[in-house]
């Protein structure tokens, strides 16, 4: 996997990490007493989740699909059992270039991550080691100017941090089926980035369907060093 790729997966999840919020108290809905739908999917895989039955936190028993928002018990409850869960899910939609906000699959609010273009040249005379620049635009939109506003200054807050890059070769977060991948290293990183700069514009309204949409758009050039 390409150096690009991983920089825009590893943005991907730190924006969806930076965009939870937290859900107490979810009442999960059932029909057959296993699998309990939660309100809301893309769980954070990085924030505890707490399942709670008739009140009582439970620690084992059960496996959570976070893709879904899915709580799988081991052995099925009861129609008279209540399962609450605490947990964190992303309330954004995270695109990336091969997306388009103009097709009815694009769902609001939503962020957009694309790589614009690269520059390659020499870091040190001599030394094989290489400096990269890479300008990445993300979008956002929403329905809510306010929201918006507030989305694009915690994103631009992010990038104004060092970045680290992880490693996806060795594997990702969650496996197939949406549970924790165990194998998972979060720490399995190969670089760090810095912003060599930051452009960003709180736009107007977008005409696009029966609701205003609110956009804006911040152009990044992260400097890495491989």
């Amino acid at each position: 996997m390409k150096i690009s790729r991983l920089i825009e997966l590893s943005l991907f999840y730190q924006l969806r990490d930076l965009l939870s919020v937290k859900k107490t108290n979810d009442i999960a809905k059932s029909v057959d007493f296993i699998s309990y739908q939660l309100k809301y999917n893309n769980i954070s895989t990085t924030k505890d989740v707490v399942v709670k039955v008739d009140g009582n936190i439970v620690a084992s028993g059960y496996s959570v699909d976070y893709l879904n928002g899915i709580v799988n018990f081991d052995i099925a409850l009861t129609q008279s059992n209540q399962v609450k869960v605490d947990y964190y899910y992303c309330n954004f939609n995270i695109y990336d270039e091969s997306s388009n906000e103009t097709s009815e699959s694009f769902k609001y609010p939503a962020v957009a991550i694309y790589e614009d273009e690269t520059e390659t040249k020499p870091y040190e005379l001599g030394s094989s080691q290489t400096e990269k620049t890479k300008t990445y635009i993300i979008q956002v939109f929403s329905e809510r100017g306010g929201e918006r506003n507030d989305v694009t200054d915690s994103i631009v807050e992010l990038l104004e941090g060092s970045i680290g890059i992880t490693d996806y070769n060795l594997g990702f977060p969650l496996n197939e089926d949406g549970t924790l991948n165990d194998s998972f290293d979060p720490y399995q990183i190969i670089t760090y980035t810095h912003a060599e700069s930051i452009n960003y514009r709180k736009g107007g309204s977008l005409d696009i369907g029966n609701k205003p949409k609110f956009y804006s758009e911040i152009i990044v050039d992260l400097k890495i060093f491989i």
